[in-house]
């Protein structure tokens, strides 16, 4: 890539965000502007989003733990916490955490986000639990960071259109 390509990626950059920019100013204030445009609202949201997970984190864990001490692989006990946390989730979110808003059809959308999710859940927990040697509860406090992180934006747009 030479300086001359540089410079125009450069300029499109900044010729999209001024327009982004412009956009957003002149929506700020109007009645079909989006109440909780704001930095407070959205940290706000995002803490209730980490209460609500942790809740539903909870019941993964107990469920997880409680299957263990009756000798069921750890792959397993993940596996089927995770499914109850997720069923612990759904309601959590949408009252507390995104107001009851919802997609057109928010049941199929949540449960593709639930399999994407899950499935992560067991890739990330097993690859460190059996693959890297990680005990059982290190494994599933790293994977559970990680996939809070991306699943909040995909519940945000995907299933609660916030």
């Amino acid at each position: 890539m030479n300086f001359r390509m540089a410079l125009v990626a450069v300029t499109r950059l900044r010729q999209w965000t001024m327009s982004r920019m412009v956009s957003a100013i002149s929506r700020a204030g109007t009645p079909n502007s989006d109440p909780d445009d704001g930095w407070r609202t959205r940290i706000k949201r995002y803490l209730r989003f980490l209460i609500c997970g942790g809740a539903a984190t909870g019941v993964h864990w107990l469920i997880m733990a409680l299957l263990m001490t009756v000798d069921v692989p750890p792959a397993w006990a993940t596996g089927v916490g995770a499914i109850a946390g997720a069923i612990a989730n759904y309601p959590l979110q949408k009252i507390f955490t995104f107001s009851g808003r919802v997609s057109p059809s928010p049941v199929p959308v949540y449960i593709l986000a639930c399999i994407l999710t899950w499935s992560l859940n067991l890739f990330l927990f097993v690859t460190l639990n059996s693959g890297f040697g990680f005990s059982a509860g290190i494994a599933q406090i790293f994977v559970t960071a990680f996939v809070a992180i991306g699943s909040y934006g995909f519940y945000r747009k995907w299933v609660f259109h916030y």
